[in-house]
C-alpha cells in the first residue's frame, strides 16, 4: 500500500473495505452446517412466498444459500469494476482541470468520440467544474464503448502520460474481463476467455466458478492497479495526496 493516496484512491480503498466485510460474511455462510440453519425458521409464508414453498431440509437450504453466495460474489466483482471506473473518471476530471495548454488538451481528448457542446448547452452548467466533469465522464464512456477494459486503462494512461507497468494491468485484467462475462454472458466463459485466463476456473457447463479465493484475488489485483496508477498520477501532479 503506498504511503500517499489521492482522495480518489482513498475513496476506492474505503469502498473495498466495506465490501470485504460482505465477502467475509459470505465465507462464514459458506461454512455453516446446513443440518441446523436456524435462519430458515424465520421464513414467514405470508411474506416470503417463494422460500415458504421450499422444504426446510439440509439439501434445500444448501441450494438456496449457495445460490445466494454465488450471486453476491458476482455482485462484488461488478462493484469492483464500477469503483475502478469511478476512480478513472475522477482521474480524468482532475487531468482536465489542469489541461490548460493546447497540447495537453489535445492529448486528453485524442480520438475519443465525445459530443460537441454548443453555447446553449454550456450555459446550462452551473459552473466550469460541472462542465469539465461532464467532459471527463464522456471521455471515459467513449473508451468503455470499445468494450475492451485493457484498452480503456491503456488509453487513459497514455492520455495522461502515466507509465504504469504492464504486469499491473495483466494481473487485474482477468477479473475485469470476468465482470463483462457476468454482465453480458450470464457468467458463461467462451473459448477465448478460457484460453486467455486459465486461472479462472469453470464448471462442466462453462459457467465461471466464483468463490472466496477468486473475489479476494480480484480485490487485491485491482487495488494494486489503482495504487500504481495513483502513484504515477501523484508524481505527475495530476492528483494530490490526500
Amino acid at each position: 500500500m503506498p504511503a500517499l493516496l489521492s482522495r480518489a484512491a482513498l475513496k476506492f480503498k474505503n469502498k473495498t473495505y466495506s465490501l470485504e466485510e460482505d465477502i467475509e460474511l459470505l465465507d462464514v455462510l459458506s461454512n455453516v452446517s446446513y443440518k441446523s440453519f436456524v435462519i430458515f425458521n424465520k421464513v414467514n409464508p405470508e411474506k416470503h412466498s417463494r422460500l415458504s414453498h421450499r422444504k426446510n431440509n439440509p439439501q434445500t437450504r444448501r441450494i438456496v444459500i449457495r445460490h445466494f453466495i454465488h450471486t453476491m460474489y458476482g455482485s462484488f466483482i461488478k462493484d469492483l469494476y464500477e469503483e475502478l471506473t469511478l476512480y478513472l473518471k475522477e482521474l480524468v476530471y482532475e487531468a482536465a482541470i489542469i489541461a490548460k495548454d493546447e497540447k495537453k488538451a489535445n492529448r486528453l481528448i485524442g480520438d475519443s468520440s465525445i459530443p460537441s457542446y454548443n453555447v446553449k448547452e454550456i450555459l446550462q452548467y452551473k459552473n466550469l467544474n460541472e462542465l469539465i466533469q461532464n467532459i471527463a465522464n464522456n471521455i471515459v464512456q467513449s473508451l468503455e464503448n470499445e468494450r475492451s477494459t485493457k484498452e480503456l486503462i491503456k488509453k487513459i494512461c497514455n492520455k495522461l502520460d502515466l507509465k504504469v507497468e504492464k504486469h499491473y494491468i495483466d494481473e487485474a485484467l482477468p477479473y475485469l474481463e470476468l465482470r463483462h462475462k457476468l454482465v453480458h454472458a450470464d457468467g458463461k466463459a467462451d473459448y477465448c476467455f478460457k484460453r486467455d485466463f486459465p486461472s479462472i476456473k469453470v464448471n462442466e457447463k462453462d459457467r465461471i466458478i466464483l468463490n472466496y479465493t477468486v473475489v479476494t484475488e480480484a480485490k487485491e489485483a485491482i487495488t494494486r492497479l489503482v495504487n500504481e496508477i495513483d502513484r504515477e498520477a501523484i508524481a505527475k501532479g495530476i492528483l494530490k495526496p490526500n
